[in-house]
Parts: C-alpha cells; sequence; structure tokens
C-alpha cells in the first residue's frame, strides 16, 4: 500500500460483485441496498464513476418490515416528555433520531448528505 500524507486517514475500497453484492442487498438482511456506482476506464485509462445510486435508509428498511415511522417518532417525543426532557433539550435529539432514520444501514464514518 502507499504512503500517505501525515494526518490522513487510509481509505480502502473493499468492492464486491456478481451474485454476492445482489444477495447482501436483499431485504432478508435488514441492510438492504448497498450504495453503488458504475465504474469505467477511460480512453486516458483512468477509472470514471458514474451512475452513483444512494442505499437504503434505516427508516426504509424500517417501514418494509412493518413499522410506523409516525408512530416511531410520536412515541419518542412522548417518552422524552415524560422523562422531563425541556424542548431545548429534545432538540438535539429529535436531530440525531433523524439523522439515524435518514442514514445508512451500512457503517458508515459521517451521516450520508440528504438524496
Amino acid at each position: 500500500m502507499h504512503a500517505l500524507p501525515e494526518h490522513t486517514p487510509y481509505c480502502l475500497g473493499i468492492f464486491m460483485v456478481g451474485a454476492y453484492q445482489e444477495t447482501l442487498g436483499d431485504i432478508h438482511n435488514l441492510f438492504g441496498d448497498t450504495d453503488a456506482v458504475n465504474v469505467r476506464i477511460g480512453a486516458d485509462g483512468r477509472p470514471a464513476l458514474s451512475h452513483h445510486r444512494r442505499g437504503d435508509s434505516a427508516a426504509l428498511m424500517l417501514e418494509y418490515v412493518g413499522y410506523d415511522l409516525a408512530a416511531l417518532r410520536t412515541g419518542y417525543r412522548q417518552r422524552l416528555a415524560e422523562a422531563g426532557v425541556d424542548a431545548t433539550q429534545a432538540a438535539p435529539l429529535l436531530v440525531v433520531l433523524e439523522a439515524g432514520l435518514d442514514g445508512y444501514t451500512y457503517l458508515a464514518s459521517e451521516p450520508a448528505p440528504a438524496p
């Protein structure tokens, strides 16, 4: 592996193709579809990326298995109120809930951008 500039994280791509990739993205594992991108080698010999498709969100997978997201959000707000959490304290907790629901189902170092 090549050396990196100081204080730069090393990112290593592991690419899954074929039947295994299709199975991995199946709903049976409750992770859903993975992010996908087409990679082609250009005339200059360099890779070119196109057709990026974001994988499934946690909210989508919860809906697939029958969860009512409106009821989940309402219940979360009710539990905060019952615990005596005021609106100022609750606001960042609600942001975290939404980030989790909107987020990718696979491990990510940062929250995914909005689609």
